[in-house]
Protein backbone atom coordinates (compact mmCIF):
# COMPACT_ATOMS: atom_id res chain seq x y z
CA UNK A 1 0.00 0.00 0.00
CA UNK A 2 1.18 3.74 -0.63
CA UNK A 3 -0.32 6.51 1.77
CA UNK A 4 0.25 10.05 1.00
CA UNK A 5 -0.46 13.32 3.87
CA UNK A 6 -0.81 16.37 2.62
CA UNK A 7 -1.30 20.13 4.09
CA UNK A 8 -1.56 23.52 1.72
CA UNK A 9 -1.93 25.70 5.17
CA UNK A 10 -5.77 24.71 4.82
CA UNK A 11 -6.58 21.34 4.17
CA UNK A 12 -4.99 18.43 5.25
CA UNK A 13 -5.68 15.41 2.97
CA UNK A 14 -4.68 11.91 2.69
CA UNK A 15 -4.37 9.65 -0.18
CA UNK A 16 -4.09 5.94 0.12
CA UNK A 17 -2.93 3.89 -2.90
CA UNK A 18 -3.12 7.65 -4.73
CA UNK A 19 -6.92 7.61 -4.24
CA UNK A 20 -8.18 10.61 -1.79
CA UNK A 21 -9.05 8.54 1.28
CA UNK A 22 -10.00 11.49 3.71
CA UNK A 23 -9.47 15.33 4.23
CA UNK A 24 -10.22 18.26 6.84
CA UNK A 25 -10.21 21.89 6.65
CA UNK A 26 -7.81 23.14 9.58
CA UNK A 27 -6.93 26.69 8.25
CA UNK A 28 -4.05 27.16 10.59
CA UNK A 29 -0.26 28.02 8.90
CA UNK A 30 2.36 25.63 9.60
CA UNK A 31 4.65 26.54 12.23
CA UNK A 32 8.09 26.46 11.97
CA UNK A 33 9.16 26.90 15.61
CA UNK A 34 7.44 23.45 16.75
CA UNK A 35 8.89 21.51 19.05
CA UNK A 36 7.32 18.20 17.93
CA UNK A 37 10.10 15.98 17.19
CA UNK A 38 9.72 13.29 13.26
CA UNK A 39 10.28 10.22 13.05
CA UNK A 40 9.82 7.36 10.63
CA UNK A 41 7.89 3.98 12.35
CA UNK A 42 7.12 5.85 15.70
CA UNK A 43 5.23 8.19 17.09
CA UNK A 44 7.44 10.57 19.55
CA UNK A 45 5.93 13.13 22.00
CA UNK A 46 6.82 16.26 22.54
CA UNK A 47 9.93 15.52 24.44
CA UNK A 48 10.94 13.05 21.41
CA UNK A 49 10.31 10.13 23.97
CA UNK A 50 8.49 7.18 22.13
CA UNK A 51 4.61 7.56 22.13
CA UNK A 52 3.78 4.38 19.79
CA UNK A 53 5.19 2.21 16.73
CA UNK A 54 4.03 1.44 13.26
CA UNK A 55 3.71 -2.16 12.83
CA UNK A 56 4.37 -2.91 9.40
CA UNK A 57 7.18 -2.24 6.44
CA UNK A 58 8.36 1.25 4.91
CA UNK A 59 9.98 1.89 1.91
CA UNK A 60 10.79 4.98 0.08
CA UNK A 61 9.81 7.58 2.73
CA UNK A 62 9.72 11.16 1.58
CA UNK A 63 9.17 14.90 2.62
CA UNK A 64 8.19 17.53 0.38
CA UNK A 65 7.84 21.23 0.94
CA UNK A 66 4.83 21.39 -1.01
CA UNK A 67 1.74 19.94 -0.92
CA UNK A 68 1.75 17.81 -3.91
CA UNK A 69 -1.79 16.97 -6.26
CA UNK A 70 -3.44 13.69 -6.65
CA UNK A 71 -2.06 13.60 -9.77
CA UNK A 72 1.85 14.04 -9.08
CA UNK A 73 1.51 11.52 -6.35
CA UNK A 74 -0.07 9.28 -8.47
CA UNK A 75 2.70 9.71 -11.32
CA UNK A 76 5.69 8.75 -8.87
CA UNK A 77 4.03 6.55 -5.79
CA UNK A 78 5.33 3.56 -7.64
CA UNK A 79 8.96 4.78 -8.52
CA UNK A 80 12.06 4.69 -6.89
CA UNK A 81 13.13 8.27 -7.04
CA UNK A 82 17.48 8.26 -6.82
CA UNK A 83 17.47 11.94 -8.05
CA UNK A 84 16.75 15.46 -6.23
CA UNK A 85 12.57 16.28 -7.20
CA UNK A 86 11.79 19.88 -7.25
CA UNK A 87 10.32 20.36 -3.79
CA UNK A 88 11.55 17.02 -2.35
CA UNK A 89 13.26 17.91 1.09
CA UNK A 90 14.06 14.54 2.05
CA UNK A 91 14.00 11.12 0.63
CA UNK A 92 14.81 7.58 2.84
CA UNK A 93 15.10 4.99 0.24
CA UNK A 94 15.34 2.31 3.45
CA UNK A 95 17.07 -0.36 0.75
CA UNK A 96 20.69 0.06 1.79
CA UNK A 97 21.14 -4.09 2.57
CA UNK A 98 19.36 -4.68 -0.92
Amino acid sequence: NHAALTYDGSVFKIYLNGNLENSITVNRTPQSASIQHAALGSALNSSGSPAGYFNGSLDEARIWNNARSQASIQATMSQQLNSPQTGMVARWGLNEAC
